[in-house]
């Protein structure tokens, strides 16, 4: 099994008397799917430009396979680690194809020619990504779902062990987002190392193997995606202490007014659950104010049942009652 390993790493722009980062201690594995989340400018991709040799370290080791990475020729270190920044191309009017052979070019020599092999992997990854229709479409056509798929097979086209990501899904809609996370899995699964800097921690809550957290007060976390929530890491590093519920996924701009207690099947009581989160109730198994939907919105309360046409009538209900008791 490949890894890349930090030992008491230190990164930043400066000296070590003010790093970003210090005492990083991380194991990045191949078959793994790691998220790395963090707030703006905690310093994740300032670790992606220093595991790429990028941005020099300030103390501390990077090892591959147990050898120092600046040991490793640049040459070398290409067919080790890929990476997708956010940057777009320099030209938008070179083709699909034109674009996915440069992740070809440490296996192509000085001229760049295109083998056999060099087109049978071109295409494979092309099938995979389902790029093969527009293989000779100009980038500037594409959509963005579409150009992020170029860019993430062009990393892979290069056959690494390793892939790096920044913000890959960024600025993508819903089925993109997802289409992507989903090959990024895949891969992972066939044994390829996976890592992801982002800030979508709801969607990385369902592909990642475990998360890495940085905050600006403390050093880096490893954890679980799960327990990150059970301990309150990952609202911490997001700086989402208060008001944000990963179990309904939903945020609250407003101060607790109390609990409420939803009679329904499952489905129903999630999403009433999730409206009821954005208004500051949470959801009780037992309560004085209970939600119920037999024909119409129903809402029991100490002082009776009232009928309601819509989920919203009840929930300005529960707002002014929980405010006149708070």
């Amino acid at each position: 099994m490949s890894s890349i390993s930090t030992n008491s790493l230190s990164i930043g722009y400066g000296t070590l008397d003010n790093p970003l980062q210090t005492d990083i201690n991380l194991d990045f594995r191949s078959g793994e799917l790691i998220g790395m989340l963090g707030q703006n400018g905690v310093g994740k991709t300032t670790l992606i430009k220093t595991l790429l040799g990028i941005q020099p370290l300030i103390s501390g080791s990077i090892t591959y396979q147990g050898k120092a990475i600046s040991e490793i020729s640049q040459e070398k270190r290409s067919k080790m680690i890929s990476v997708v920044l956010t940057d777009k191309p320099a030209s938008m009017g070179m083709t699909v194809y034109e674009l996915l052979s440069l992740g070809r070019h440490q296996f192509t020599g000085f001229f760049g020619r295109m083998g056999v092999e060099d087109d049978k992997v071109l295409h494979e990854i092309s099938e995979k990504f389902r790029l093969t229709s527009i293989l000779e479409s100009p980038l500037f056509e594409l959509s963005d779902g579409q150009l992020q798929k170029v860019m993430i097979g062009r990393a892979l086209v290069q056959e690494t062990p390793f892939v790096i990501l920044d913000e890959p899904t960024a600025h993508l809609d819903i089925k993109s987002t997802l289409e992507i996370l989903d090959l990024l899995k895949t891969l992972a699964g066939e044994g390829k190392g996976i890592l992801i800097s982002s800030h979508d921690a709801r969607s990385l809550l369902n592909y990642a193997d475990k998360f890495w957290l940085f905050s600006f007060t403390e050093t880096c976390k490893v954890s679980l995606p799960e327990e990150s929530i059970l301990t309150g890491d990952l609202q911490k590093v997001l700086g989402l202490e208060q008001h944000f519920d990963f179990n309904l996924n939903a945020y609250s701009h407003k101060p607790h007014l109390g609990n409420v207690s939803v009679i329904g099947d499952e489905t129903f009581k999630f999403w009433v659950g999730h409206a009821l989160s954005r208004y500051g109730f949470g959801v009780a198994t037992t309560s004085d104010m209970v939600i119920t939907k037999p024909d119409k919105w129903m809402l029991e309360t100490v002082g009776g049942s009232q009928e309601f046409d819509s989920l919203r009538g009840i929930l300005e209900t529960l707002e002014r009652i929980g405010r006149e008791s708070n």
